[in-house]
């Protein structure tokens, strides 16, 4: 989705309209995943299986909050948000890193 967005694109148009429900929807289904998660692994003290004890999990973490902030801030056009939306682009490389079929393409 970042790849179709532009900081020159009118707020009016289809695409752009299509874009932003379509980051909304992706950040419900990812805020979700780590309810779910959160709930079935314990949030922290629930031994070594526990939510916030695997790094990938605070990286996820950290992208849904950022996600949810952006979501409610938008009003302010704050262009750190826009940079910290960014880390978004993380979630595809945690699952390059973490099969090996695709380590060995890179």
């Amino acid at each position: 989705m970042l790849a179709f967005e532009s900081p020159l694109d009118d707020e009016t148009t289809i695409s752009y309209k299509f874009l932003k429900r379509l980051d909304t929807v992706m950040t419900c289904i990812f805020t979700i995943e780590v309810i779910v998660k959160v709930i079935a692994q314990g949030f922290l003290f629930n031994g070594k299986k526990s939510y916030l004890r695997d790094p990938g999990n605070i990286l996820d973490l950290f992208i849904v909050v950022v996600a949810v902030f952006s979501e409610f801030n938008t009003e302010s056009n704050l262009s750190f948000v826009k940079i910290i939306r960014m880390a978004k682009l993380a979630r595809p490389m945690r699952l390059i890193f973490r099969n090996e079929n695709l380590k060995i393409s890179i």
